[in-house]
């Protein structure tokens, strides 16, 4: 409705002014199915992070085909104004045209760039003419009822891969919620952050949630390494994570890194035999815990502080041809082994150029013993990498990277010494996400992938939250 405002001198009219009269009638959001959104209890549960949203505005007094503008911006529970860009870091506009006083502005992306669990927004916008200046109404929706406040990203039932989409959260009519992600690898943290780390998004007892979300996140096949159904029983189980915790508390590591790193090298396959699995057995180092020269680093072991005189040796037991000669009683919590001639086992791996080697495995007294002993030398391997990342001038690692390349200590561990870990990587910066990371060396990239598996599986089982770290 146009108004024309005449000024007036000595009864004369000197100018007129044109403007229109607009009167915002109600302002809603609606969802990618058309819902409108509505706030229950202080947050707008039916809306989500990744999300494409649409705003509908009813005015009184516009003409048809006048296109309008809203920039939206948000703020958080203390009323004050929250800057919002879109990944082009501009301010977010939309502009529409009006038809018969109702205007439909799509899409505003809700991106999840923008999610604080501790401080979640409500999103608002200012109304105004396109190419004008003046506002027409701002700080919409005016209802508390109808402002936008997500907070989260909706648990997806499932997540597939799209490069066109990026990250995006769909929802049909049926209530399912697909998220997309791009499939890129440099991109995982972005998801592991929005749907690990800050989010209860995720349900470890959802089967196809949980596997399309890490085929679609982390692009690979998944070790499901949880405690949650192994060693036979409660008992057996809660004695394991306290053990772990054990360590844990003792090196300042997390407890599920060193469980991640025993089960990356046997203890699940060797030690768990479903109802018959007892945690008073001898456990065989060579086998159960990847530990092939645990008698030779005992010493060192001591000499550093990771073991202390109590973990003591019961001396030393025959392996005979049909298997270990124990005494009883097992006196200490280690044992080494030697064949009747007094020689040592052996072994033959790409790691030594299919050289055989000897190699001075152990047998400990049980699984407590074990679980002590190894994680003495993982988290020597934590440790060492956190140093050898100093050395090489990467600085300080994240949790991510010290998780991956401390198994590559682990896995070098023959007699030809331990490689320093800038053998793999050939950038200046510890990306171990980039998958043109490393040398071309067989060796190389066969550990490469084994470390890259291991972090994986510890993502997996961080979602089981078994341990307390």
């Amino acid at each position: 409705m146009k108004n024309t405002l005449e000024l007036v001198e000595n009864n004369e009219v000197v100018a007129t002014t044109t403007f229109e009269i607009i009167d915002v009638k109600s302002s809603v959001w609606l969802d990618s199915i058309d819902k409108v959104q509505k706030q229950e209890d202080g947050s707008t549960k039916t809306a989500f992070y990744g999300e494409n949203l649409k705003i509908v505005v009813e005015t009184e007094g516009i003409d048809d085909e006048t296109e309008l503008e809203i920039e939206v911006f948000a703020k958080n529970d203390e009323g004050a104004t929250v800057d919002i860009k879109d990944d082009n870091e501009e301010t977010i506009k939309i502009t529409a045209k009006t038809a018969s006083n109702k205007t439909t502005f799509e899409h505003f992306y809700v991106n999840p760039k923008w999610f604080d669990k501790e401080a979640p927004l409500t999103y608002f916008f200012n109304l105004k003419m396109k190419d004008e200046n003046t506002i027409i109404k701002e700080n919409l929706p005016a209802e508390t009822e109808d402002q936008l406040k997500p907070i989260g990203f909706g648990k997806p039932d499932e997540f597939k891969i799209d490069k066109e989409k990026g990250y995006l959260l769909e929802k049909n009519e049926n209530g399912k919620k697909i998220a997309y992600t791009s499939g890129e690898r440099l991109d995982i943290l972005k998801y592991q952050k929005w749907f690990e780390d800050d989010s209860e998004e995720l349900d470890f007892s959802d089967k196809k949630q949980i596997d399309s979300y890490f085929n679609s996140v982390y692009l690979t096949y998944l070790f499901k390494w949880s405690i949650r159904g192994e060693f036979g029983n409660e008992k057996n189980r809660k004695r394991i994570i306290a053990a772990f915790e054990k360590a844990g508390n003792k090196y300042n590591i997390p407890p599920s890194v060193l469980y991640t790193y025993a089960v990356g090298e046997g203890m699940n396959a060797t030690c768990s035999q479903g109802s018959s699995t007892n945690l008073d057995a001898k456990v065989d180092s060579f086998i159960a815990f990847g530990l092939d020269f645990f008698e030779k680093q005992v010493v060192t072991l001591r000499n550093k502080g990771y073991l202390d005189n109590t973990f003591n040796s019961a001396g030393t037991i025959v392996k005979e041809t049909n298997g270990f000669t124990i005494p009883t009683p097992f006196n200490g919590k280690y044992a080494i082994t030697r064949f009747p001639d007094g020689s040592t086992r052996t072994r033959s791996e790409d790691a030594d150029n299919e050289k055989i080697i000897n190699v001075y495995p152990v047998i400990f007294k049980n699984m407590d013993a074990a679980i002590e002993g190894a994680c003495a030398i993982y988290a020597n391997a934590f440790d060492y990498t956190a140093k050898s990342a100093q050395n090489i001038g990467w600085g300080k690692l994240t949790l991510n990277q010290q998780v991956f390349f401390g198994y590559i200590k682990i896995q070098k561990t023959s007699e030809q010494g331990n490689a320093e870990i800038n053998r793999y990587r050939k950038k200046s910066n510890a990306n171990f996400l980039d998958e043109d990371y490393t040398d071309s060396d067989n060796d190389l990239n066969l550990i490469k992938n084994k470390c890259y598996h291991r972090w994986v599986a510890w993502r997996y089982i961080l979602l089981g939250k078994h341990f307390t770290k």
